[in-house]
């Protein structure tokens, strides 16, 4: 399979297992029992996440993928600068024969199920707070870009008896010239006009950005409609390839 494919099928099998994820939640909501209620169904962009991850471990089981992880930024003198979490980043480990201690940045996920999340700054006519949602993200992927040291912990003896003992031990990343960035929004659906911003802030900082089910469809729709067909509809156009040969 090509590896253009490949993302496909990644995309497609995450947003089935989304859509059968919402569905066990509506089912559990509606057969409540005991004295316990749930108001509201569990977040889901975790378990997008996650399953977005492990499915790209399949196809490149020699990767590692950091989920929702906090990397740490240094300038060139070695001071902190700051924090920043990814959805998902794609490194690959230097020294192949041992465990991951210093690792190359491959490639970056934004991965979204849709766009309700995101505050008035990112849609409002007003150019102050849409300056200000564009300046806050630029620096982000600025900060990112011209880090001269990168660097994340790895939980090595955790001791869960007794708070705060856990033995933490850092893995160093290498910030590469051509980082793939991919952004994928599961549907255009509760986008309430704010897809064309979206997608101009992420272009602007390299991002290949993709909805894949169209403003007629959401994955927590409660329905027995099969989406398969809106999500192959969605992903078949796609020509963005993750370098990972290098």
């Amino acid at each position: 399979m090509e590896k253009s494919r490949k993302i496909a099928h990644v995309i497609r099998k995450s947003i089935q297992k989304l859509v059968v994820e919402y569905r066990k939640n509506h089912s559990e909501k509606k057969e409540q029992r005991g004295t316990i209620r749930v108001g509201r169904a569990s977040s889901l962009s975790s378990f997008f996440e996650k399953t977005f991850a492990q499915e790209l471990s399949n196809i490149f089981p020699d990767l590692y993928f950091f989920v929702d992880y906090p990397i740490s930024l240094y300038d060139e003198n070695g001071k902190f600068q700051v924090a920043l979490n990814y959805d998902i980043l794609i490194v690959k480990n230097e020294n192949k024969n041992n465990e991951l201690e210093e690792g190359e940045i491959l490639g970056i996920v934004d991965l979204k199920i849709d766009l309700g999340y995101l505050n008035d700054e990112y849609y409002k006519m007003d150019e102050k707070a849409e300056d200000k949602t564009k300046k806050t993200f630029n620096l982000r992927e600025n900060n990112f870009k011209n880090a001269h040291k990168i660097s994340c912990n790895k939980v090595v003896n955790a001791n869960f008896e007794k708070k705060g003992t856990d033995v933490l031990k850092k893995i160093y990343l290498k910030n590469s010239e051509n980082i793939s960035k991919l952004a994928i929004v599961a549907t255009r659906n509760n986008d309430h006009n704010r897809a064309g911003k979206y997608m101009e802030i992420m272009a602007k900082n390299g991002y290949e950005c993709y909805f894949i089910l169209d403003d007629k469809h959401h994955p927590n729709h409660n329905t027995e409609a099969d989406f398969s067909s809106f999500i192959e509809n969605g992903v078949e156009n796609i020509d963005f390839i993750f370098n990972f040969d290098r």
